[in-house]
């Protein structure tokens, strides 16, 4: 089993993986805690079928067509904001999973990433506030659009990063940007 433990306050991230205790190597039982200072902010707790029973689900969960103008414009303005860092094909910047002090690297957008294990409302946020932390020269990880995306830009972007994703993915994000 693999659980995953986040905690917003000073960025926790607590990784474990056994699948029982009998064929458990003597390091595999210690969890990995990965810490960084970031600024608190409250996370909703959501509970959300994990992936696999996702997938189950997307069979009966009808996925809303994607507007294709929205598609369209969206992409224009990745290629405009996003595709410096994040990619030509979203692919993120190499090695963005693995920890370095100081450095925060551009995650995928695609498949391989995981922006579509975020609601649409973390996905706006994420956008128009960027990110907290700051590289060694003072410019932000991640700068935020706030003030350079009208709210139909920040729709079509999200729209279009939605086209990239599979139906599962799709149908996981559907999920958890659902009114509880």
């Amino acid at each position: 089993m693999t659980s995953l433990v986040v905690f917003w306050g000073s960025l926790m991230l607590v990784a474990c993986n056994a699948s029982s205790p009998t064929n458990v190597p003597n390091n595999a039982s210690r969890p990995v805690i990965v810490t960084a200072p970031i600024q608190r902010q409250a996370v909703p707790i959501v509970t959300v079928p994990p992936p696999s029973q996702a997938a189950q689900a997307s069979a009966n969960v009808p996925l809303p067509a994607l507007d294709a103008r929205q598609v369209a414009r969206g992409n224009q303005l990745y290629a405009q904001h996003c595709v410096t860092c994040h990619g030509a094909q979203l692919q993120g910047q190499p090695n963005w999973a693995t920890p370095t002090v100081g450095v925060v690297l551009a995650p995928p957008l695609n498949d391989a990433g995981h922006a579509w294990d975020h609601s649409d409302a973390e996905l706006r946020r994420a956008i128009l506030r960027g990110s907290v932390g700051k590289d060694p020269a003072g410019n932000p990880f991640m700068p935020a659009f706030a003030d350079k995306l009208q709210s139909d830009e920040l729709e079509a972007v999200i729209v279009f990063l939605k086209s990239t994703w599979n139906t599962q993915h799709r149908v996981r994000q559907l999920m958890l940007s659902q009114p509880r």
